[in-house]
């Protein structure tokens, strides 16, 4: 709108020059379309001359935290840079580019770098794809732009709480008795000796290596191999009602994260066993402690699960290796074991309550 005002601006001056013979119109005239043509190669020049990227390729978050995006604004050349827009697209893995955002901002200085703030309310991995960038003159008159091929993916993951209730609690009824059993299969391999080393306060005497401590005067304590942790299979259902498949992940990736922390708190290690429909294979993953349960996530948004074919997650449960016991879980956020429905959780009470006197967050939000 700018160029196409200065331009009838400047025929104006010229018209009114040619009708009046007055020759300063005339050089008004032709100065304005000289500068109207050097503000035209002057934003192609700034264009070719600023460079944009992400400060990193990739972050995590908490959902319904804040995340700051960071992006640097180089440029090269002698001349001051003028205002810039980019064109940032926001969309969750698995789905189409929806939400675009606008960012302002300017290449005066040699480095420069740009900040928005967003905030996720669901669990996933979350695209940032720069799109374009437009570079404007110093009168805003002209402003090209170009495309870009950047992007960086941002894993928003739930809140690190475990589900309140005791899992005996939870199955009251249906497998209590097994997993009380379960759960106290502890002890140590007797056949295996690890290492030899002297005795401690506390030692079992049982342990204590005679002919050693005879040998050398002092005492000495046989360490044995322990035995295999206890550990739960917990098998991953793809199987989902027609339902907003954005909604039903949110709640099922809430839901893993939360039953695999409870096991954990409860001494058990997990083993999650899912298929994933892009690649047609097994995926397996042992997780031992808390700060793996974010990789599994990762992992778990990466993939496409597949309803699952073989039925030996129906099991149940077998001692074997010091004890496993097999769990299933669907995205209807149903809770197997060996076939038996221990309980269907709903969306609502996997969400996270907000903490008390928290503010309202700032920035956009998806």
């Amino acid at each position: 709108m700018k160029k196409i005002l200065f331009f009838l601006l400047a025929a104006a001056a010229a018209y009114g020059g040619a009708m009046y013979r007055y020759m300063p119109l005339m050089a008004l005239a032709a100065a304005e379309l000289i500068l109207l043509a050097v503000m035209g190669l002057l934003s192609r020049y700034l264009l070719k001359r600023v460079d944009v990227k992400f400060v990193k390729k990739g972050d995590e978050m908490e959902a319904g935290g804040q995340f700051r995006c960071g992006i640097t604004v180089r440029r090269c050349g002698i001349l001051p840079g003028g205002r810039l827009r980019l064109c940032l697209t926001l969309y969750y893995e698995g789905e189409e580019p929806r939400d675009r955002e606008y960012l302002w901002g300017s290449s005066g200085a040699e480095e420069e770098r740009l900040d928005f703030s967003l905030s996720a309310a669901r669990c996933g991995l979350l695209h940032i794809r720069m799109e374009q960038l437009r570079v404007y003159d110093y009168l805003g008159m002209f402003h090209p732009e170009k495309e870009l091929f950047q992007e960086m993916a941002v894993a928003v993951f739930p809140g690190e709480t475990a589900l309140e209730e005791n899992l005996t609690a939870l199955a009251q009824g249906q497998i209590g008795a097994e997993w009380e059993q379960f759960r106290k299969l502890s002890g140590e391999n007797y056949d295996e000796v690890r290492q030899i080393r002297s005795y401690l306060p506390g030692d079992p005497v049982r342990h204590i290596h005679w002919n050693q401590s005879a040998r050398t005067d002092s005492l000495w304590i046989r360490e044995y191999e322990a035995e295999s942790e206890k550990r739960a299979v917990l098998w991953l259902d793809g199987t989902a009602e027609e339902t907003e498949k954005w909604s039903a992940a949110d709640s099922f990736c809430r839901l893993v994260s939360a039953l695999i922390r409870c096991l954990l708190r409860q001494g058990v290690g997990v083993r999650v066993i899912w298929e994933d429909r892009l690649t047609d294979q097994r995926m397996r993953m042992d997780v031992c402690a808390g700060a793996q349960v974010r990789e599994l996530l990762y992992r778990l948004y990466r993939c496409e699960l597949a309803p699952l074919k073989d039925d030996r997650y129906m099991t149940g449960w077998k001692v074997q290796d010091g004890g496993e016991m097999y769990f299933s879980l669907d995205m209807n956020l149903c809770w197997y074991s060996g076939g038996r429905l221990l309980r269907r959780f709903s969306a609502e009470e996997l969400k996270e309550k907000p903490q008390d006197g928290a503010g309202e967050q700032k920035g956009r939000k998806i």
